[in-house]
């Protein structure tokens, strides 16, 4: 009985051994460098289709303000026209922006290149103040062009063969403008998986499926050290899920080399929140007010500082 006994206590000291080992010796990181983590403490914003509270989103007068307030960061939809013209659209449905009805995806450039895409925009007095002017769309080569030097996170809208189609002009434009590595691509399983494993670009690429929960439950039993190679190297966390996620996990994908970012944004309270976990950077509709509360928190750190 005590040779059983001391058998038992030497596998399970062995065990804790292992488990010491995986979670001291840091792992092997699918990258080099990650330009959507935060390296220099700095809380980094991006906005999602541009300043949505104040202007049409998706549109070049939005994307513009948002850059003006010093954003490099921007979260966007892309959409393939039925003559594989990539259009910046969050969803693929003409009536959320224009007058018109049917599909983007179904539609030639020709035949939306002129419609007004902030038709449908309401203000906050719920005034309709874009539909004597006409704000067409972007398609992706105009929208990278306009910001050269920013960092995209990009979600494939189309699915199946339409998505991967997208995913292999998106790809070739990245490469073109040597972009790779400032774009996160999003979208369904298959396009994501078409993405890692059918074209010739190395992007970053968000989770699938249960890629990014089963890395979380792992982590909760500190085995998270045992996948060999993340297959993702950015997350989203969205504000109303927050409750489940630990600022320990957090750190644990950051030995990984992942970037974390927080959705929905958008007060001082869920700022603070995002600030409390060591997230890499947020998206929010309102990139005004959480600079300006950035802002403020830097005058008051630095105040503190001098007294």
């Amino acid at each position: 009985m005590l040779k059983l006994l001391r058998r038992i206590g030497y596998i399970i000291l062995f065990a804790i051994c292992v488990m010491l080992i995986v979670n001291l010796i840091p792992p092997r990181d699918s990258i080099a460098l990650n330009t959507f983590m935060n390296e220099e403490d700095n809380l980094l914003v991006a906005t999602q289709s541009g300043i949505s509270t104040d202007y049409p989103a998706n549109v070049r007068a939005s994307f513009n303000t948002a850059s003006g307030f010093g954003i490099m960061y921007f979260s966007v939809g892309v959409v393939m026209t039925s003559d594989e013209v990539l259009i910046i659209a969050d969803y693929d449905d003409l009536s959320v922006y224009t007058s018109e009805s049917g599909k983007i995806s179904e539609k030639t450039y020709d035949e939306i290149k002129n419609l007004n895409f902030a038709y449908n925009f309401s203000n906050a007095n719920g005034e309709y103040t874009y539909r004597s002017s006409t704000l067409t769309c972007l398609t992706v080569d105009e929208f990278l062009g306009l910001f050269p030097y920013s960092n995209f996170i990009i979600n494939i809208v189309q699915d199946s063969e339409a998505g991967e189609r997208a995913a292999v002009l998106l790809c070739e434009k990245l490469r073109q403008q040597n972009l790779s590595l400032h774009v996160v691509i999003k979208g369904s399983e298959n396009v994501i998986k078409y993405v890692r494993n059918q074209t010739n670009v190395r992007v970053l690429t968000a989770p699938i499926k249960n890629e990014f929960t089963g890395y979380a439950n792992a982590d909760k039993f500190f085995l998270s050290g045992f996948y060999i190679d993340v297959p993702f190297q950015y997350a989203e966390i969205n504000i109303d899920d927050i409750n489940g996620f630990t600022k320990r996990l957090i750190w644990s994908l950051h030995r990984r080399n992942v970037a974390v970012f927080i959705v929905g944004v958008n007060t001082s309270e869920q700022l603070d929140t995002a600030i409390e976990l060591n997230a890499d950077g947020i998206i929010t509709n309102d990139p005004v007010l959480i600079n300006e509360l950035l802002a403020r928190q830097t005058d008051s750190e630095t105040n503190e500082q001098t007294q």
